[in-house]
């Protein structure tokens, strides 16, 4: 790993998103960009914004946050301050320029009040962006010890059991491998096809991957394949709450073509109730 983006607006909701961040600069020994957008605007009389004062105050801010971490010694950070734009198109923006390898964003409990139609700065990223991201919780603290993977079993999951590594070599691997039948009934023909033919591409991957889950105890003998059908959510919620899962890896392609459009959906169980930091996976 390279390059980690992180965004903060410098609340409490993003400090732990900055502490994940430097961690696993720390431990990757990745470059690390923190991302900031200062307000932007006209002080009545003057001909001037206060721009520079709000990015020099943003700055230093950042800067002492840095600095009373413990682990940030040892990692080179850059601060980057924007004023103008939307900030999910920024983040955006800056992620591709430096070509980031990874995103971390702070990820806040959305209200199950909140109308589907609003989507958090998360979201969109998530929508728009073509790299993992990743929501961090305030559940969470320290390295994690137990990641869940609830995704296709092919080249993506081999993306995503690389960065969890990254996160911690002693990491303990759960695979959830599920797939979305087209009817409420599994029984169907197409149903049926449809199973045999993931069951088949995952135990061919698996098999491959078998070498890299025996390192983080991942046992492919105990693998289980779900066919759901409109319970992803309640499905992944149960099983992280079951294994202790403090992180969760998956790949929302399938269940969501518009993240904000389906807020009431897989997207906004996770949302409300988060199991602890997910890992979102990117099929580009």
């Amino acid at each position: 790993m390279r390059n980690i983006l992180v965004a903060t607006d410098l609340t409490i909701n993003s400090a732990h998103a900055m502490d994940r961040a430097i961690q696993l600069a720390d431990i990757t020994q990745a470059m690390l960009h923190i991302f900031h957008q200062a307000p932007d605007f006209r002080l009545p009389g003057t001909k001037q914004t206060d721009e520079d004062s709000f990015s020099n105050a943003a700055k230093s801010k950042i800067t002492e946050f840095i600095q009373q971490n413990k682990r940030s010694a040892n990692i080179n950070y850059e601060i980057h301050i924007e004023s103008k734009g939307r900030i999910h198109e920024l983040i955006d923006e800056h992620a591709r320029k430096i070509q980031a390898d990874l995103v971390i964003m702070g990820l806040t409990n959305k209200s199950k009040d909140t109308p589907s139609f609003v989507s958090t700065t998360i979201e969109r990223v998530i929508k728009t962006g073509n790299y993992p991201v990743l929501m961090a919780s305030r559940k969470v603290s320290g390295l994690y010890q137990k990641a869940l993977f609830y995704l296709d079993m092919d080249d993506l999951a081999g993306a995503a059991f690389n960065l969890a590594a990254q996160f911690n070599p002693k990491a303990h691997f759960l695979l959830l491998p599920a797939f979305n039948v087209l009817t409420e009934s599994s029984d169907g023909l197409w149903p049926r096809l449809k199973r045999k033919r993931y069951n088949r591409r995952s135990e061919r991957f698996i098999e491959e991957a078998r070498e890299v889950l025996k390192k983080h105890q991942g046992d492919p003998e105990k693998i289980q394949y779900h066919d759901i059908y409109d319970r992803g959510a309640n499905l992944l919620l149960a099983e992280a709450q079951k294994q202790d899962a403090d992180l969760v890896c998956l790949d929302l392609h399938r269940y969501t073509a518009s993240l904000h459009l389906k807020a009431k959906g897989f997207a906004g169980k996770l949302l409300e109730h988060p199991p602890g930091d997910i890992l979102i996976m990117k099929r580009v």
